[in-house]
Parts: C-alpha cells; structure tokens; sequence
C-alpha cells in the first residue's frame, strides 16, 4: 500500500479535522518530516492547525528557525524552549517516539500524540477477548520486541509474555524466548491464552506451526492469530488502528497463500535423469505463455490477496522467451512477496541487460543450483552477475546425486509421507491444477510418456472451478493427497544425464 492510498484507506480528511478541532487555539510542532508527513503536505491542507514548527532528528541546532516546506524547523533540544502545546508525530512508528519526546520536552501539559491516531473513533476492532490477552508471540526472535511494542501501545487488553522459540539459543529480548514444551506449561497453568504467529522470518510451513500449536490446545479458530509475511514486509503493522484491525486475524479467517509455484518451460537444456518435474519427457518445446501466466496469476490473486513466496522454475526458466513481461507483471500485482528465479545456470552468458534490470529492479533473488559437469563454468558466469548488484545465491554444495522417490506401485502410507515431505509447501500451477506439491501437477508427463494411471487430476485441483476458494484451497493444501501414496523414502542415484530414450525405472522406484 503506498502512502497516498493508506491515507486514503484510514480516512485522514476526518482524522485532520477532527485534530484541527482538538487544538484550536493550541501551538503544535510536527515530528517528522520524511514521506508520511511530505506526502500530507502536498495533498492536504493543514492551515487549521497552528503549526509552529517542524521537528526531526536529521536537524541540529544550526537548523534552528530556517524554514523548510514553509514550515519554521525545531531542533530536538530546542523544542523545550519553544513549549508548544502539543506535539503531533507523523511516522509510522510513533510508538517509538512517544516516551523519547516525553523525556525530550519535560513539560507534563505538553500532549504528545500520534497525528495517525487523533481520530479515537478508529481504535482497533481486532477480535481479541474482552478480558486481557495474555499472548505468546511465535515470531523470529529479532521481531519480538518490536511486536510487542507495537501491540502494547496499539491495545489496552493486551500483554505479550513471550515469544516461541524452536532452537536451544536464545537471543537477549525483553520478553523471555520459551521452547514449546515450556509454552504448553504456561497455557495449562493459564500464564497465556493465545498465540500470534508473525510468519515474517518463520517456516513457510504455516500447517506444522499450527499442528504443533493444537497439539499444546490451542485453538485456530478461537485464540491462534497471524500476522502475514506481506503484511509485516510492507509495515502495515505500524499503520494506523484501522488497518491494523485488517492487519492481524484469527487463523481461521487468514487467507495468505504460502508458496506458488510456475514452471515457465517444461522442458529443459540439461536433462537430468530423475528430473522430479519430469523435463526429460519434453521432446518438444513448451512455454508457459505471459498471457497464460497472466490469466492464472489474476486468477490467484482473485483468491488469495497475498502470496509470501513467488517461485519461477521450469524446466529452465531462461528459456522462456517472455521472462521480463513474466516477472515484471509478477512483482507488479504482489509488491511485497519474495520471488526467486531458479536456473542450472548454462544461459547465463546470454543473459542480457534489460533481463538484469528487470531482475535488479523486480528485487528477485536468482538461485542457481550446482551440477558436477558445469559447476566451474556456471560458478565464473554467477560471480559476475553479483558484481552487477544482482542478488545471486549460489548453491552452497554441488549435485552429485538426485533422491529417486516416485513409488509406482501406490503402497506407501500418506500421512506418512506426508508429515515427512519437505515439499509439502511447494505449492505448484501446472494447466490450470494446483496441488500441495509439484509431483500430482508434473506427473501428468508420466502418465502420457509411460502410458501410467497415477491420480494427478484427484490429488491437485481446478483454480477455475467456480465454487472453488481461497478457505478450500488452504485446507485441501494441508492434507496428504492421493499422489502421497506414490512417493516413498528416497533412494539416492548417481547424478547423470538422462538418455534421448527415457525409462520409467530412471524416475519411478519399481520393485
């Protein structure tokens, strides 16, 4: 959300006038002057508040009384001179600031409040208890601080305990870091009653982090809270109360898709026997088109409002032919998602610079993996990449094996391998099929080159069914699938290159 749509959104017309007519007659010094505050100057008109200064930490004393955007400008150490009546923040994160101007000015009668917030009509409307929250935040260490800040000065009723953390360190925070068995001990002694899980910096794995919670009692639809990857990534936690209330939602009204996944071509230039999106059996080019691409990624977004992971695969993606028109869209209609491009890395010199561009620009972290034959090649041509400010991650070991894992005879338990798949989260669109993993989506080829009868149809589903949703769409993604009978545990092959006569025992486990 850009600044001038959220001023829209929380409706700053009636905020300012509502302010304007709290402080007639009242002295008020700005605090901040950065996009916020720059982008109200130009769009609103704030002759009714008696300004008398504007005030940021970029100024020092030398600044004092010279004029900026027509406003006189307040060093921080000389607001105590001025002794306005009230000083109005224009930030995001005007919590912060509060105590800091309080302790700046010591003059108890002067206000200092949030311009953001001078509407009291627009607290939060956030479905937490009525009797005060005792919460646990499941949030990457670094953050719990900060969200607990956040929260406090945002709610009255609400009190974050702790954080949880799955690892043995525990940073030095505020609030005390728990593993989740002593958080399971906190709720049966009722020290907390909720959770808020703040899934930037977390597992994509949003399913396990919510088993792993109703394993301890909690209750998804009652006292598990989410604040998403998107809206976390574009600070829409600092907003004002009335977006915020759209900020944080029981996890039983959240509608953030983990992962989606595009193969931009399904064939590839290297081939490589035990491919597990079955490239080998293109013979043939084939492109995902952009006005294909297009349709379903407006079709997603008609579904699910944000996408933490955008990932752009094939095959090999470089291939395809609309790349730039590809990424560019994608970064376009979800300004806040991560989204990678995943390469073998052999067309990398051929790379051109608009192609550079649009991936510098688009922010896309390009992974490339590691395959024995043209490792040193692909390393070279990568390196030069990051010296033009790409984002370039460089697979860490080299692919000497591929994990053979497709079970043709159908036996395996689901849940099994389901509960122990690490792609379980690979969310992939294939024709128009969206699936939990990549295999019911790809395994389509199977079907057609081996002449096979594997359930791809029954374990992916149709995004253009009518009476699909996002709710059956998160749900049906957290379950195993019929295509989880198909995998087994993996048996390791010597990486190679697939011959031009492809063998079912070359992708499937036979005996």
């Amino acid at each position: 959300m850009n600044t001038e749509a959220y001023l829209k959104e929380i409706n700053f017309c009636k905020i300012l006038k509502t302010a304007s007519k709290a402080l007639k007659n009242k002295t008020v010094i700005i605090y901040g002057t950065g996009k916020l505050f720059q982008t109200i100057c130009k769009n609103y008109d704030l002759s009714d508040l008696n300004i008398i200064g504007i005030c940021d930490k970029k100024y020092n004393d030398e600044d004092f009384n010279k004029k900026e955007m027509g406003y006189n400008i307040v060093p921080s150490s000389k607001i105590s001179e001025i002794k306005p009546d009230c000083i109005l923040i224009s930030t995001l994160k005007s919590y912060v600031l509060i105590d800091y101007l309080k302790d700046i000015i010591k003059n108890p009668s002067c206000k200092v409040l949030s311009l953001l917030d001078f509407d009291k009509k627009n607290y939060c409307k956030i479905n937490f208890k009525k009797t005060k929250t005792t919460c646990a935040l499941y949030c990457k260490d670094i953050y719990a601080d900060e969200i607990s800040s956040v929260l406090k000065y945002r709610f009255n009723n609400f009190e974050a305990k702790c954080y949880i953390t799955n690892c043995n360190l525990k940073k030095e925070t505020k609030i005390p870091g728990y593993n989740l068995s002593e958080i399971k001990e906190l709720y049966e002694n009722k020290k907390i009653n909720s959770v808020l899980i703040n899934l930037y910096g977390v597992s994509l794995d949003v399913y396990k982090i919510i088993r792993e919670l109703e394993q301890i009692g909690f209750d998804k639809s009652k006292n598990i809270y989410i604040i998403s990857y998107t809206a976390f990534a574009s600070d829409l936690l600092y907003y004002n109360n009335k977006v915020l209330s759209k900020t944080i939602k029981l996890y039983k009204d959240f509608r953030e898709l983990p992962m989606l996944k595009f193969l931009l071509a399904r064939h590839c230039n290297l081939n490589c026997s035990c491919c597990s999106h079955f490239a080998p059996l293109f013979k043939q080019e084939q492109f995902l088109s952009f006005e294909k691409f297009k349709q379903d990624l407006d079709r997603m977004k008609s579904l699910f409002k944000e996408i933490r992971y955008i990932s752009l695969l094939g095959g090999e993606p470089l291939l395809n032919k609309d790349l730039i028109k590809i990424i560019k869209y994608a970064r376009q209609e979800f300004p806040y998602s991560q989204m990678d491009l995943i390469s073998n890395g052999i067309l990398l010199p051929k790379i051109d610079k608009e192609l550079i561009n649009t991936i510098k620009e688009a922010r896309v972290y390009f992974l490339i993996s590691r395959y024995p034959k043209i490792d040193k090649f692909v390393k070279e041509e990568a390196e030069k990449l990051l010296q033009q400010g790409l984002r370039v991650k460089y697979q860490e070991y080299n692919i000497e094996s591929f994990n053979k894992r497709y079970n043709i005879k159908g036996n395996s338990n689901p849940w099994e391998m389901f509960n122990n798949c690490n792609s379980r989260i690979c969310h992939t669109l294939v024709d128009d099929r969206f699936s939990n993993c990549y295999y019911p989506t790809t395994a389509e080829a199977a079907n057609k080159y081996f002449n096979l009868k594997l359930p791809c149809k029954k374990s992916s589903i149709n995004i253009y069914n009518k009476s699909i949703n996002a709710k059956k769409i998160l749900n049906f993604l957290s379950k195993p699938t019929l295509m989880c009978k198909y995998c087994s545990k993996a048996e390791k092959i010597k990486w190679h290159i697939e011959p031009k006569e492809c063998k079912i025992e070359d992708f499937f486990i036979i005996e």
